[in-house]
């Protein structure tokens, strides 16, 4: 079962010709909730977070915020949705947080989509795949880059934040971003049990790094 929303559009999924047309089959309507609910509670308690950082103690203390926070949030969201939540990307500050093969698929195809004019915060994608012989409903939702976003991850940094994200992910790649590009996505995974029903994660979230 795969599914994928633009702008609210619904449409199907074809192969016509060899050629591949994403949209929305039916989805379990409970799972796709599950996911969305997770992705807005981690959204909302990162940009609190984040908010409160910037004001308070600029962008090097943002950097702290993703780098020792944001994986308690994400844990926090997890165990409140029972699903397991995390971010990643296509150019990630912290190499653990690098894409898997399905969902680096969809995070390029997102950016093809945002390259002929697709509005970013319209895009994800759901999908039930079968991963080391478990049924899984993974959910993919894209992060635009905001204005705050830029403060860390955009064409030019404060020299001294350059020197601390530098000193602490040394294969940083998440700089350069413009606003409105595909800055990342949330990723959600939920256990299916043999009948299709959710059962609750094993919490993985904290051995990840923070910022995607």
């Amino acid at each position: 079962m795969r599914g994928s929303f633009s702008s609210g559009r619904p449409a199907a999924f074809l192969l016509v010709l060899g050629v591949t047309l994403w949209a929305s089959p039916p989805a379990d309507q409970e799972l796709l909730s599950r996911s969305r609910s997770a992705v807005a509670s981690l959204q909302r308690s990162l940009l609190a977070a984040l908010g409160e950082a910037l004001s308070k103690g600029g962008p090097a203390a943002a950097v702290e915020v993703c780098r020792e926070k944001a994986p308690l949030l994400a844990e926090e969201a997890s165990r409140e949705n029972g699903v397991s939540i995390r971010r990643t990307a296509l150019r990630v500050r912290n190499p653990r947080n690098a894409p898997d093969g399905w969902e680096k698929a969809l995070l390029e195809d997102f950016e093809e989509r945002i390259r002929k004019g697709e509005d970013p915060s319209t895009l994800e994608r759901w999908e039930v795949r079968s991963e080391e012989g478990r049924s899984v409903f993974r959910y993919l939702k894209a992060i635009p880059t905001g204005e705050p976003c830029l403060r860390c991850h955009g064409p030019s940094l404060e020299e001294s934040l350059g020197r601390r994200i530098k000193a602490l992910y040394p294969e940083d790649q998440a700089v350069g971003f413009q606003k409105g590009d595909l800055r990342g996505a949330f990723s959600v995974r939920i256990f299916l049990g043999p009948r299709g029903n959710p059962i609750e994660p094993v919490p993985t979230t904290s051995t990840q790094g923070g910022s995607p």
